[in-house]
């Protein structure tokens, strides 16, 4: 587990499906994602949810999620769409 009880008391009981940036990129590099541009997408947003789920609005990292979820998913579904153009 990437994420530390210390760092984030209770988060195991608020959050049912721990998910972080590290395991998605230890996922990405062990080619978890290779043939499942879904399974990265559910897994980054993930990510996200559990973040806004676990911090209260006012909360910066809640806000950033806010502001940094949809940049990253447009801009993923943007290198998936040019990707298959080369194909």
């Amino acid at each position: 587990m990437h994420w530390k009880q210390a760092q984030a008391p209770n988060y195991s009981k608020v959050i049912a499906e721990p998910m972080c940036f590290d395991m998605v990129r230890d996922r990405l590099a062990s080619g978890r994602y290779d043939n499942s541009f879904a399974l990265f997408e559910r897994e980054l947003m993930l990510v996200f949810q559990n973040a806004k789920a676990y911090n209260p609005p006012e909360n910066f990292v809640y806000q950033v999620c806010e502001k940094t979820c949809v940049v990253l998913l447009l801009q993923c579904h943007a290198f998936v769409h040019f990707e298959h153009q080369l194909v």
